[in-house]
This record gives structure tokens, C-alpha cells and sequence, in this order.
């Protein structure tokens, strides 16, 4: 178990090293109260990359949220613009997509494109291409 974690190191400091960056850039977004990064921990998410993220991000300081798919589907673009990083994990993105109402994807995609970073780690990434495709 303890070879595992040295062998994905690099790949966790890479997605820490992400996180730090985004969320310390200066945004568009009013400030306040949110955490600079939130964590989609929805149907679908590997639970194992959920927990390895949040102990990277608890590990370096750094505040962060997570949204199942239910309330990601009732956040507003404004509520998402609030965050300066989504990340999206590894997981079944079929689940994960079918799990998310579809106005959800282009939500998302108007709050990117708007100043949200995105960070999707294997499925998190192909949700983002499939998301994409379908416009």
C-alpha cells in the first residue's frame, strides 16, 4: 500500500501544485466567505480520489467545499463564479453524467468560461470533453 502512494506522488503534486495556483490567482469573483476551491463529490466520483484531493488540500491549508450532484445541479453560475477551482475527480463519468440534470454542464461551461478554473482528473476530464461535444 505504501508503494502506491510513492508511485502516484508526482501525479498528487501535480493536482495540489493546480489547486494552489488557480486558487491563489487573482479572479474576477467578489471575494467573501467561499472556499477558493470546490470539490464535485457527486454519483460516479471515485471516493478514493475525493479523499486523496481533500487530504491534499487539508494537508497544504487551502479551504475548499464539496457539491454532490444534487446541490452542483442547484447551484447558480454565480454561486460556481464564487469559487476560483472546480475539480472534478477520476470516476465513472457515465454515472456521473447521468446523474446531472443537463443544464448543469452548460452552467458549469458558462462559469469557465467566465473565470472558474476547471481541473478534471480522468473522468472529471472526460465529463468536460463529453460536456463540450454535446453543445
Amino acid at each position: 500500500m505504501g508503494r502506491n502512494v510513492q508511485r502516484r506522488a508526482p501525479e498528487w503534486t501535480a493536482i495540489l501544485l493546480t489547486a494552489v495556483t488557480v486558487s491563489s490567482l487573482g479572479c474576477k469573483h467578489g471575494g467573501g466567505p467561499t472556499a477558493p476551491v470546490l470539490i464535485f463529490d457527486g454519483k460516479g466520483t471515485s471516493r478514493g480520489d475525493v479523499a486523496a484531493i481533500e487530504s491534499l488540500l487539508d494537508e497544504s491549508g487551502l479551504a475548499y467545499d464539496t457539491a454532490g450532484s444534487w446541490r452542483l445541479d442547484r447551484m447558480s453560475e454565480a454561486e460556481l463564479a464564487a469559487h476560483r477551482l472546480l475539480i472534478v475527480p477520476g470516476g465513472d463519468f457515465m454515472v456521473m453524467g447521468k446523474n446531472l440534470r443537463a443544464a448543469t454542464g452548460p452552467k458549469v461551461r458558462t462559469a469557465v468560461q467566465g473565470g472558474l478554473g476547471y481541473l478534471g482528473i480522468c473522468g472529471g476530464a472526460l465529463m468536460a470533453e463529453i460536456g463540450r461535444a454535446s453543445c
